[in-house]
């Protein structure tokens, strides 16, 4: 579905520079119909292979996620295991909390069940011998030796019930020890390791341990109030390196962010005074060559770094005559009906591949009534670039 809409979307820029062609023709050849001339662009300019032909915004390469690991406010941290930029694994321990109040809890707890068995073991042997003296009670006195048996099983069932009660207190501290050494839960890096705790200017529980995890890096850009619509989730992006455009990377928008960031821009600027912010964020298909900080531009992925054999004419600018293909070329500022060889044809974009007789240095002119062999050619800005 990405590949078809990719597709669509190279189409609409493809036809969109050819009827700009289309326009800027007619307008300013009516504008100096007396003088007879065609005006014509360059095939750099119609195929979009001039510079800043896609719109760019900028990023900057983040770690995939990060794992913050806060205390527990009922408990004291007796060590931390692990400093900053150190690396750790899943289940390596970061800190450990104070188990010594669980432990005598446990202790304590265990006394008190000593105890109530000992309660219930007395309690049987008074029952016992009160159904001894029931046997040869009579009338009255059998009721009395009835009711205290009965009186004494219910203390029995009560007790039984307080040391069900406390094993399960037991069972809660002992899942407190066995808890006491937090563990990663990822492979990565020790971003920061903040031994106090506590909370930020805005009230927010500062981790004990932060990790920044292993693995594929992603890129985070930033959309302002115009551009917002631009980039959307599911969308198919190319990651372009700064200091070598030639250099790049494939990925797709995995999120944009409904809400505008209060935080500084990709470059480290402040925007808290400035326009509002959207962060969104690309998932990478690869991240090999990339590094952690690195600055990027963000583009539409289009097509543009297709690699295509030859130059990929939209199929309008072609004259099919008797079997041959050709275009108006300007040579010398003059019109010439020009024969080219043709290869494959992209039905999505509308394009033709030429394999000869054309340059991207050649400025050619929409076919038209006005182009005639000899004609004059002025040169024009291209209408395939992007401003």
């Amino acid at each position: 579905m990405k590949k078809k809409a990719k597709a669509v979307t190279a189409s609409l820029i493809a036809a969109a520079a050819a009827v700009g062609g289309v326009m800027i023709h007619h307008v300013r050849q009516g504008a100096s119909v007396n003088e007879n001339t065609v005006y014509v662009t360059k095939v750099s300019e119609i195929t979009g292979t001039a510079a800043n032909e896609v719109s760019r915004l900028s990023g900057v390469v983040q770690a995939q996620s990060t794992a913050d690991f806060t205390k527990a406010d009922d408990k004291t941290i007796v060590s931390i295991n692990v400093q900053a930029g150190q690396t750790v694994h899943k289940d390596d321990v970061l800190f450990t909390y104070d188990t010594s109040e669980a432990s005598r809890n446990i202790a304590s707890t265990n006394l008190d069940i000593e105890q109530l068995n000992s309660d219930i073991s007395a309690l049987n042997d008074q029952i016992a011998e009160l159904n001894s003296q029931l046997a040869s009670a009579t009338g009255d006195d059998r009721l009395n030796y009835t009711t205290e048996i009965q009186s004494k099983q219910s203390e029995i069932r009560s007790d039984q019930y307080d040391i069900e009660s406390k094993k399960n207190d037991i069972a809660n501290y002992q899942k407190e020890i066995d808890s006491a050494s937090v563990k990663s839960t990822v492979d990565g890096t020790v971003k920061a390791v903040n031994p106090d705790g506590g909370t930020d200017t805005g009230g927010n529980t500062i981790p004990i341990v932060s990790i920044t995890e292993s693995g594929d890096l992603k890129v985070k850009g930033m959309l302002d109030e115009v551009s917002v619509g631009t980039i959307t989730s599911g969308q198919s992006v190319i990651i372009r390196a700064r200091n070598d455009e030639s250099r790049t990377w494939s990925g797709t928008v995995s999120q944009v962010d409904a809400e505008p960031s209060a935080t500084a821009s990709t470059d480290g600027t402040d925007t808290s005074n400035q326009a509002s912010k959207y962060p969104f964020y690309v998932s990478l298909s690869s991240s090999e060559g990339l590094m952690l900080g690195q600055h990027v531009y963000i583009e539409p992925d289009v097509g543009q770094t297709a690699q295509k054999d030859g130059i990929w004419l939209d199929s309008s600018y072609l004259v099919t005559e008797d079997g041959k293909t050709y275009v108006w070329v300007s040579v010398n500022n003059k019109l010439h009906k020009t024969e080219v060889t043709t290869g494959k044809k992209d039905e999505d974009q509308g394009t033709v591949q030429i394999k000869d007789g054309l340059s991207e240095k050649d400025a050619i002119a929409w076919p038209d009534d006005t182009c005639k062999e000899g004609a004059a050619a002025q040169e024009t800005a291209g209408v395939g670039s992007a401003s």
